[in-house]
């Protein structure tokens, strides 16, 4: 995009925001721009997403901003970001912390069911969420086209640390073609984690997580792809890979997977993290400090039993054997009742 001298004016979401431009060069939040060079217009109004000054993220409505940002303009990538709502900031809930998901007149879509972070457009900034907390997380299935669900959905690269989560996830299986609309017979991987669906080569670093999480098998396994349509469902994260950290994570709440199909692959839960899944060689996944209380509970809807892999803080553990997954300083306080499979404390 190429633009002359003058002054221009974006508003998104209700938000103005403006830059200069004289000469052959422009202004955009605190950065000198050739008029040569991308022009990434962000949709915050205060901060200019560098590490001592990242971009603040005040309110519901600035939140779901900061979704169409990450998903449709920039991934974030090099970018900070910040929860800073209290009880002087615009349209601040009554306790001054809570970003409250419900409420309509700012999130006019109350449904989470597209995530911070799609397929085409993972989010690798970093989110501070500095001891504020996001609640009435509502999500009624997978998007369409992605194979996630949760607040975030697609991560890699980044940091997401200092914030507490809770809510509802109550998603189905999609097609092996990603669609949703009409029910095919095969299915595809899925993530589910009330944090994240999908993590890689990500840290996670003092979370809190309150949840509720159903996961409905509705198709068969892929019988040309015999390694395909594993599921994840964590109550933090779904999936975790790469060169990855989860630390000091407490997770409450109930998982439950429900199977309408007598031939699916295992289902991994997990009280923190579904899956860990090595698929890097020489990849190390840190877990550190994680406590759990979950109520791990699988059931049929036909005359068969349900696979699941059922741990306390990591469903399962799969991949490349050069990589390593390390445990220490973790508790379990959790209840699992499990038709079969296999099923501990801790993994």
């Amino acid at each position: 995009v190429n633009y002359s001298s003058g002054t221009y004016t974006r508003t998104d979401s209700g938000t103005s925001n403006s830059f200069a431009i004289t000469g052959d060069y422009g202004m955009l939040n605190g950065y000198n721009l050739k008029i040569s060079e991308k022009i990434i217009m962000t949709p915050f109004a205060l901060g200019s997403g560098k590490e001592t000054d990242p971009y603040q993220i005040r309110n519901v409505q600035e939140l779901v901003s900061f979704k169409n940002y990450i998903n449709n303009i920039y991934s974030g990538a090099g970018q900070y970001f910040k929860l800073t709502m209290d009880s002087t900031t615009p349209s601040h809930s009554s306790d001054g912390i809570t970003y409250d998901l419900s409420d309509t007149t700012q999130n006019p879509d109350v449904n989470w069911n597209v995530a911070i972070g799609i397929s085409t457009s993972n989010l690798q900034g970093n989110v501070d969420g500095n001891g504020k907390q996001i609640s009435n997380i509502n999500i009624t299935k997978i998007a369409d086209n992605d194979n996630v669900s949760g607040f975030f959905g697609h991560v890699s690269g980044c940091s997401i640390k200092n914030l507490k989560v809770s809510g509802t996830i109550d998603a189905s299986s999609v097609n092996q073609d990603g669609t949703t609309d009409t029910l095919k017979t095969y299915g595809k991987d899925s993530y589910v984690g009330l944090l994240a669906g999908d993590a890689n080569s990500a840290n996670i670093h003092n979370i809190t997580v309150d949840y509720n999480i159903t996961m409905r098998i509705l198709h068969y396994l892929p019988s040309t792809e015999p390694n395909s349509f594993k599921t994840g469902c964590g109550g933090a994260v779904g999936q975790i890979s790469g060169t990855s950290s989860i630390t000091n994570v407490l997770g409450t709440g109930t998982l439950n997977g429900i199977s309408s199909k007598t031939e699916t692959r295992p289902i991994q839960f997990g009280g923190i993290i579904g899956w860990v899944n090595h698929k890097d060689a020489n990849s190390t996944i840190e877990i550190d400090n994680c406590i759990s209380d979950a109520s791990i509970n699988t059931s049929t809807t036909v005359n068969t039993y349900m696979q699941s892999n059922n741990g306390g803080i990591i469903g399962n553990v799969t991949g490349n054997l050069s990589s390593n997954t390390n445990v220490v300083n973790c508790a379990s306080y959790g209840t699992f009742n499990t038709l079969s499979g296999n099923t501990g404390g801790i993994l």
